[in-house]
């Protein structure tokens, strides 16, 4: 995406997800940001083109793949500031917390746990 999500308006992030679920309907667009207590710094906005087949786990690998936490470092994501079950289904918390502009929002958040 070129344009920034923030500076649109709804309609128009509307017509943008809208879109991509007609071109891509076994896909779901999901926007992750970062936590603002994240312990470990990665980058504030993370873009995904989630596979309906996807549970969580896999989503925290992308994620972990784009961030390069330690080694020690865990990743929680959280929707609505609910923790997410990594065994959960993405087109379950879709159906259950898609936002009204057609996309789907997570945070992440990282914590040093393992040292």
């Amino acid at each position: 995406m070129s344009q920034s999500l923030s500076t649109l308006s709804l309609e128009e992030r509307q017509e943008k997800s809208k879109s991509f679920r007609e071109r891509h309907p076994n896909h779901i667009p999901v926007l992750v940001t970062e936590h603002k207590k994240s312990e470990v710094k990665g980058p504030s906005l993370l873009k995904f083109n989630v596979s309906k087949a996807c549970k969580i786990a896999e989503v925290i690998m992308s994620i972990k793949q784009k961030t390069n936490p330690t080694s020690t470092a865990a990743i929680y994501v959280y929707v609505n500031n609910e923790v997410c079950n990594p065994s959960q289904s993405i087109v379950d918390i879709d159906s259950k917390y898609r936002n009204e502009d057609g996309y789907l929002y997570l945070v992440y958040s990282t914590e040093n746990t393992f040292g």
